[in-house]
């Protein structure tokens, strides 16, 4: 994967359409339709904003961190390095159900992190401690809506901050 410069982050090594969600402000899959769960609405996530390129495959680095998957059930991008707890989703409507791996996308998506904002890039992308989900956290003191939590994303205060490339607008 690189060391997580943007030259790296734009390999051919993406998967696209990822989306911002304006609701529940996660990173979410919007190449299906419906586009998953919104823990804010109980409806279908809805995008605005960037269009991203997620990067895939390789391992650790420095300024890249892998085990990032995509849910089958919220469509969310989601942390699974603590395997076998894989934080909680609302996309079934379920207490206590686990984000679910999406086996027609199996992408093992490799983050670029503590790398500043690279031109290509938007930064401010953090791990919610409650969800394990990728959420946006640059319009602090507004985080969203955590499922897991029934209220704002919690960010690890001692983890990644993440610097997610930029397809188009």
């Amino acid at each position: 994967m690189g060391t997580g410069s943007p030259a790296s982050a734009w390999t051919d090594t993406t998967h696209a359409p990822y989306r911002f969600c304006g609701d529940c402000f996660v990173m979410f899959y919007w190449g299906f339709a419906p586009s998953g769960r919104c823990p804010a609405t109980g409806s279908t996530h809805r995008q605005i904003g960037w269009i991203f390129k997620i990067p895939f495959g390789g391992g650790w680095t420095p300024n890249d961190q892998p085990d990032w998957r995509w849910c089958r059930n919220c469509f969310g991008l989601f942390f699974s390095g603590f395997w076998p707890y894989y934080g909680r989703c609302i996309g079934t409507n379920v207490e206590n159900i686990q984000h679910r791996l999406g086996s027609s996308i199996p992408f093992n998506y490799v983050l670029p992190h503590d790398i500043g904002e690279p031109p290509g890039t938007q930064a401010n992308w953090e791990f919610c401690i409650n969800c394990y989900q990728l959420f946006f956290n640059g319009w602090a003191p507004q985080r969203g809506v955590c499922f897991a939590y029934g209220g704002p994303h919690v960010p690890d205060p001692g983890a990644f901050h993440f610097a997610i490339p930029v397809s188009s607008y």
